[in-house]
């Protein structure tokens, strides 16, 4: 039988078969979407290009508690850049002892590359700020999708990581110790990233201080003026990372068996939910969001759980200066500093994926 044929077989058999069929046929660098399970998930992933089969197996913290605002049991989607094909399909087996239906994923599971349509994208991945709004025209789904981040290791600084909040620490913080606060955390993904290759500069500097006091006022513009200085003197980096702690309760989710903080990326929109704010211009703004979307997305792969759906607001938070920019939210003020400190090991997973291509 023609290759032909047999696509055409599978695409009208069985539900488990039409998604093989959808595989076979994305051959040209599109994409594939399945369901997620948020509580109990196997994950096979199989590439096209090599037939690679892999289990990753993830579970959220069984005592933390749902947020029906933030649902994590929605499709995923993926693509490498290599013309190969990622397709993670979710199974689940029901009390009973028997598996779900694959039918259940089959109509998250037929997308091929036009079909997945910018508004499912939204609401599946993003969670929007009433201050702001996320039109269509800011960023299209081939801009999501495709853009290369890869990024060859050398020896001149790559990434930069700051705290425009140096400040913020966790629940068992300790009073005056910096490596309970958000830049012990960032000392820590600094060490692993350089593990990985990486040359990293990390920026201790307390931007939201001013005159011996803390001051959040002053935090972002002192910040971009800091940026700017480093920028220029280093202008080898092409990765900013401003690395934060939330408010609100404890987020926790489970990552190889240890508890960790689970992790929020963030974007400013430099807009309200009337329209463009002029005076703060991003044109790496299409960038910073598909940097950050496709590290949710490997994300997902990789540790489903791990990472909330993506958080826009209105303003810039100094996310300009480069099209590799992440704002990260690392748990809350309620998370433990043990948590937040473990979250950086699949955090640095996730971003060297992005930046090394290696979606797998």
């Amino acid at each position: 039988m023609c290759l032909g044929a047999l696509r055409l077989a599978l695409l009208f058999a069985a539900p488990a078969c039409r998604i093989l069929s959808t595989l076979c046929m994305t051959q040209n660098g599109l994409f594939c979407y399945a369901g997620e399970t948020m509580w109990q998930t196997c994950w096979m992933i199989v590439m096209e290009d090599s037939f690679r089969e892999g289990v990753v197996k993830n579970t959220i913290a069984a005592d933390a508690a749902p947020d029906d605002e933030d649902p994590q049991n929605e499709a995923l989607l993926l693509y490498d850049g290599k013309k190969s094909v990622l397709y993670l399909l979710a199974k689940e087996e029901d009390s009973a002892g028997e598996s779900e239906e694959l039918s259940q994923n089959e109509g998250l599971a037929t997308v091929l590359a036009g079909e997945l349509t910018f508004s499912q994208i939204r609401s599946q991945y993003f969670i929007v700020d009433p201050s702001t709004s996320f039109p269509e025209g800011i960023v299209d789904t081939k801009t999501l999708l495709t853009t290369d981040f890869r990024l060859e290791k050398g020896k001149e600084p790559q990434i930069l990581i700051f705290h425009t909040h140096s400040s913020e620490g966790y629940s068992d913080s300790r009073p005056g110790e910096s490596a309970d606060t958000v830049v012990g955390v960032g000392t820590y993904l600094t060490e692993l990233l350089e593990e990985k290759g990486y040359c990293v500069i990390h920026d201790t500097t307390r931007y939201d201080v001013k005159d011996g006091e803390v001051n959040r006022n002053v935090s972002y513009t002192q910040a971009l003026a800091g940026l700017e200085k480093m920028l220029a003197k280093y202008p080898s980096i092409e990765v900013v990372i401003d690395l934060h702690r939330d408010s609100g309760e404890a987020r926790v989710a489970t990552v190889n068996g240890k508890k960790a903080a689970q992790i929020m990326l963030f974007n400013g929109l430099s807009r309200t939910d009337e329209g463009p704010i002029a005076h703060l211009p991003n044109e790496n703004l299409p960038y910073n969001l598909a940097f950050s979307f496709q590290c949710k997305l490997i994300g997902d792969a990789k540790y489903p759980g791990f990472l909330k759906r993506n958080y826009l607001k209105s303003y810039r938070y100094n996310m300009h200066l480069r099209a590799r920019d992440l704002l990260i939210e690392v748990g809350t003020g309620k998370n433990t500093v043990a948590q937040a400190y473990a979250a950086m090991e699949p955090f640095s997973e996730i971003l060297d994926a992005v930046l090394s291509g290696s979606w797998q």
